[in-house]
């Protein structure tokens, strides 16, 4: 691989319906400016960043709004856990301010 290709950002965007029985679908894809773009769209929004070139690599693979196959099952399952706990330790660190501010009538 030239060393060109792998200084280009790679990125995917996942979503999935925690209550509901499909595995998660590919939102959106791609390297270089479109990869910056996802990116700074997630940061945007607070939206956690998991790196794993490996897997962007196999996430370029499928196509926008396709469900993730098998094979990637786990590595995947491993992504969700990571953002599920950032979200929890943005919400404790959230919560923990509020009732900070609510001790300082």
């Amino acid at each position: 691989m030239s060393e060109f290709k792998k200084n280009v950002p790679k990125a995917a965007a996942l979503g999935y319906d925690p209550g509901g029985e499909e595995p998660p679908r590919v939102l959106a894809r791609g390297q270089g400016e479109v990869a910056r773009r996802i990116i700074e769209l997630a940061q945007k929004h607070d939206v956690p960043i998991y790196k794993d070139a490996e897997l962007a690599e196999r996430l370029l693979q499928i196509d926008v709004n396709q469900l993730i196959p098998a094979e990637l099952f786990q590595a995947v399952a491993y992504v969700l856990w990571f953002v599920h706990r950032m979200d929890k330790e943005w919400q404790q660190k959230v919560l923990g301010r509020k009732e900070e501010n609510r001790g300082e009538t």
